[in-house]
């Protein structure tokens, strides 16, 4: 089974992840997906682009909506269940939030698909995207069983992202 049609029906559908998808481009979502943009500064105006490839799949190939990685955020914030519908278990959602390497036992560290983040005693449990045209974060709370997700897309948005991140925390 190819990558993207696995998470399609092990994850997506499981969570009800209508408007989420790995292939490139998504099918049947050109009304959901945004477009990416360039600042034109010789006309001082954005300007459109098409549909961003994304050479290194999959990893960085998702394409989703907000309220979609909201159903992710909560189903991670929820033990792996969402709706009654478990898609982990306890311990792997647990696991997946802690770190597995870190250069230093003071410093955040990495994950399973995600990395760990503070501010002062705050833990966070997050996964950042960048592309040409789109800059994204997601971050849980665990503690305070509280998501954040938000996505810029325009080239050159990636410290907009990082100050409206900061600003949250």
């Amino acid at each position: 089974t190819e990558f993207s049609e696995y998470v399609k029906q092990n994850v997506f559908d499981l969570l009800g992840m209508e408007k989420s998808s790995f292939r490139q481009p998504p099918p049947d979502m050109e009304d959901s997906v945004s477009k990416g943009y360039t600042y034109n500064y010789q006309q001082g105006e954005f300007e459109e682009e098409g549909f961003e490839y994304i050479p290194l799949r999959s990893p960085g190939s998702m394409s989703a909506t907000a309220t979609d990685m909201a159903r992710f955020m909560k189903a991670h914030l929820n033990g792996g269940v969402l709706d009654g519908t478990r898609i982990l278990s306890q311990d792997t959602t647990e696991g997946m939030h802690e770190a597995r390497f870190r250069n230093h036992e003071r410093l955040n560290g990495v994950g399973y698909g995600f990395y760990e983040g503070s501010r002062g005693d705050t833990r966070i449990v997050l996964h950042g995207g960048d592309t040409i045209f789109f800059h994204s974060i997601m971050a849980l709370f665990p503690d305070e069983d509280v998501g954040v997700f938000v996505s810029y897309n325009t080239s050159g948005s990636s410290q907009q992202r990082q100050d409206l991140f900061d600003e949250f925390t």
